[in-house]
């Protein structure tokens, strides 16, 4: 798969997430205080067009499983996903979807945020270990 294909598929299962999360995400936060955190899967992170193997049963240390919070997972991805918080106590509290994977020497992730009620735009960004 080329790189641009792997970023297209990455970017529509993203959108797709942005439609089921939110729902969930509030109801989480208004229980948990706090977002609910997917663990990045599939883990090693997929490489080069490959696809890797998403796993919808593990978690983050106490939170739910993929599975158990409500999102299914492609059955397989040449990205791996994962859902972050950004919390800054008593100011601010976000969350991000992410999409990563190997290239090369190094590493594209996309990343959009949900923040004040909105989702912010998607934006790819590609680093090389060691930088060259």
């Amino acid at each position: 798969m080329a790189l641009e294909d792997v970023k297209q598929e990455a970017e529509l299962y993203i959108a797709s997430l942005q439609d089921a999360i939110v729902p969930l995400q509030a109801t989480y936060i208004g229980s948990n205080g706090q977002y609910w955190q997917g663990i990045e899967t599939p883990r090693p992170v997929p490489s080069d067009g490959d696809d890797g193997i998403p796993d919808p049963h593990i978690a983050r240390d106490s939170l739910p499983t993929w599975d158990d919070f409500g999102l299914t997972l492609p059955a397989t991805a040449p990205f791996a996903i994962s859902v972050n918080e950004q919390s800054y106590p008593g100011t601010y509290r976000a969350y991000d979807l992410l999409a990563s994977f190997d290239w090369g020497p190094g590493t594209w992730t996309g990343r959009v945020t949900y923040s004040d009620g909105a989702w912010g735009d998607l934006g790819w960004a590609y680093h090389q270990w060691p930088p060259a």
